[in-house]
């Protein structure tokens, strides 16, 4: 995964604030995309230029855009890849999924009609 990190000093009147950027492509779509974090000094926009890079790397480019998922997002996403049916295998261990949907459905029915429409990092 390759990616561009920058930090940049801005002026604004007498304020002076710094911006940590790391631009990537989107390997999905092809396209460059940038996350960028606002701090009030050099070393702070050091600290986090390591924090976006760290998260980048550990998890890709899906991680850095979670910032913006909303819980109604996780919701659905868990429901098709985690909480699904159960999948066994030849043997009878069970490789994905749960056994009883039913309980886990009804949790986060509740859950989602609460935090629904809210961030997963304002929660």
């Amino acid at each position: 995964m390759e990616y561009i990190t920058t930090i940049r000093k801005r002026r604004r009147g007498n304020k002076v604030a710094w911006t940590a950027r790391l631009i990537y492509e989107d390997s999905a779509t092809g396209r460059r995309k940038e996350k960028a974090r606002n701090a009030s000094s050099p070393k702070e926009a050091k600290r986090r230029l390591k924090e976006l890079e760290d998260e980048f790397l550990s998890s890709g480019a899906v991680a850095v855009e979670s910032d913006r998922m909303t819980f109604a997002s996780l919701v659905t996403h868990c429901k098709e890849n985690r909480y699904c049916e159960a999948v066994y295998d030849s043997e009878g261990r069970k490789l994905l999924g749960v056994r009883g949907t039913v309980t886990v459905s009804g949790h986060l029915k509740v859950l989602e009609n609460f935090f629904g429409t809210m961030l997963v990092r304002e929660i």
